[in-house]
């Protein structure tokens, strides 16, 4: 290792260091989300949103979603893609318009869909993987356009990549076996221009593999992009190819010493179990939703950044008391600060009415009898639902 390389290692885990210090030290801070005093309870969607709205994706045999699908809302269209396949669909209706792209091993076809937001800043593109290069997809058209002459790492499920400002691109690197140097690269279509050094460097000391793609994720808000690992307890702002620490998770246990466990793959797993670990981040003008998976259970969390409270929600989600629909926990947020929800047809035709327990008189809530409707027209086999529920304007 060169001495300029030691010197940036030297400087990232001292900086490291102090963030950590810094943000423990100082309780009062007021970029801390202090999980401590999470108050339990049951939150109802009308006091969080004005409206919901749903729209049944159209069903037919040329775009068939795929389980664990991601779901982007944009202007005139959603746009929907799985492991294999991209969609759009007419943003207010529905209804079908094209698959984009086509998995395979030729020039102008891919390989996988990556992981992490790879839709670009102008929303017209989307970019997929193919070997060690990136593909775009024009969302217009379906066509490719300006392929890049770049190599990356290979893009597997241990690796995501987002769309930058400016046509530039953001990979971070899931240091599965210890050996990468980097922990993010970035890049533009003449090639690489950037990169963060890794901090944490180690000899695996068993054959034991561990890829758990969920460690690294983006998330976007208010134009700007943002940075977590599963095993920190800081989100960061990437600004101007640097990673500056944005908000600080106050918790009983900080993840920050999993690392130690990095090169035992088993101990890993075991003690993971043990600790609030951080797997999804929104963040809107008022709040920061959040999910944590704790002794194998999912909890879904509520940050208030006015009132700096943080709610432990008791039903993984708001009671939906605006029309009877199922809980609503938003798996996506857009420009305008919509979230999105997405339920699978047959749990919508199944479960609608298990949330009689937590909204009395179900039937006579405003808005059933119209969601009661667009239910009975499903199809079991039906594509997914989008739910989009846009937030009360409390400025």
């Amino acid at each position: 290792m060169n001495q300029s390389l030691s010197r940036k290692y030297l400087i990232i885990i001292l900086s490291i260091q102090c963030i950590l210090f810094s943000c423990k030290s100082d309780q009062s801070a007021n970029n801390v989300i202090n999980m401590l005093n999470a108050e339990i309870q049951t939150l109802y969607m009308s006091d969080f949103f004005d409206t919901i709205e749903y729209i049944p994706l159209e069903t037919k045999v040329e775009c068939l979603i795929g389980n664990n699908s991601t779901v982007y809302l944009l202007d005139d269209l959603i746009v929907v893609y799985d492991n294999r396949n991209c969609f759009t669909f007419d943003r207010l209706t529905g209804k079908f318009i094209r698959k984009i792209g086509t998995e395979g091993k030729g020039a102008e076809e891919y390989s996988r869909i990556p992981q992490g937001l790879i839709i670009n800043e102008l929303k017209t593109t989307i970019s997929f993987g193919q070997g060690n290069h990136l593909i775009e997809y024009s969302l217009v058209d379906g066509a490719v356009v300006n392929p890049p002459s770049i190599r990356t790492p290979p893009l597997l499920l241990n690796k995501i990549a987002y769309i930058l400002k400016e046509d530039i691109w953001a990979m971070s690197l899931l240091n599965t076996y210890g050996e990468y140097l980097n922990q993010m690269l970035f890049f533009n279509r003449s090639g690489m221009i950037d990169s963060i050094p890794n901090y944490y460097v180690f000899t695996p000391k068993t054959n034991e593999v561990w890829i758990y793609p969920g460690e690294i994720f983006f998330y976007s808000y208010n134009k700007n992009i943002y940075h977590k690992n599963l095993y920190n307890d800081t989100i960061f702002k990437i600004v101007d190819r640097k990673m500056q620490p944005e908000w600080v998770f106050q918790m009983k246990k900080s993840p920050h010493v999993l690392h130690q466990l990095r090169d035992t793959p088993s101990m890993l797993s075991k003690e993971m179990e043990n600790y609030h670990l951080i797997y999804s981040i929104l963040e809107t003008d008022e709040y920061i939703f959040f999910n944590t998976k704790y002794q194998k259970l999912i909890h879904a969390f509520l940050f208030d950044k006015k009132k700096y409270k943080v709610y432990k929600l008791e039903h993984e989600g708001f009671v939906n008391d605006i029309d009877g629909g199922l809980t609503f926990w938003s798996i996506f947020t857009n420009q305008n600060q919509d979230l999105a929800c997405v339920y699978d047809a047959l749990a919508l035709k199944e479960d609608i009415n298990k949330n009689s327990l937590s909204v009395q008189n179900i039937k006579d809530i405003i808005g059933y009898k119209k969601l009661r409707t667009l239910i009975d027209q499903l199809n079991e086999e039906d594509n997914p639902i989008v739910a989009i529920a846009k937030l009360k304007n409390k400025k």
